[in-house]
């Protein structure tokens, strides 16, 4: 739940995709279910970020507005359309979150990312 909770305040913080780290895909599926949980629910509409102040309450508070947000697994074992769909840069309009292995940390460049959660986690053998 920390890291559905990271990638959010990622999404808030930036403009770009978030690529997060985790130890397998196991760990990604569960992410996934998390992230999907906490994704801000607003979409952008027509760009405004203010809502109109109330008659004599002053200014209103800053609200933030999302754009669509796709949630996509990174790992070995998806087929290189998954892969693709993960690493080249996602449609105009669009945010991504990438929820990757952390094999992929030293091996691969995601476009359009502005933002990187490491889970922290790690496998060791026994």
């Amino acid at each position: 739940k920390e890291v559905a909770k990271s990638v959010r305040n990622a999404l808030f913080e930036t403009d770009g995709d978030i690529l997060c780290f985790l130890p397998g895909e196991g760990e990604i599926a569960r992410a996934t279910k998390e992230v999907l949980a906490v994704l801000p629910k607003r979409r952008k509409t027509d760009g405004s970020t203010k809502k109109k102040a109330p008659r004599g309450f002053g200014q209103a508070p800053m609200q933030q507005t999302f754009s669509p947000i796709d949630v996509l697994p990174l790992h070995g074992s998806l087929d290189s359309d998954a892969q693709d769909l993960a690493v080249l840069p996602g449609p105009a309009g669009r945010r991504r979150v990438i929820l990757a292995t952390n094999i992929a940390e030293a091996s691969i460049t995601v476009a359009g990312v502005t933002a990187v959660v490491d889970s922290g986690l790690r496998r060791r053998s026994r």
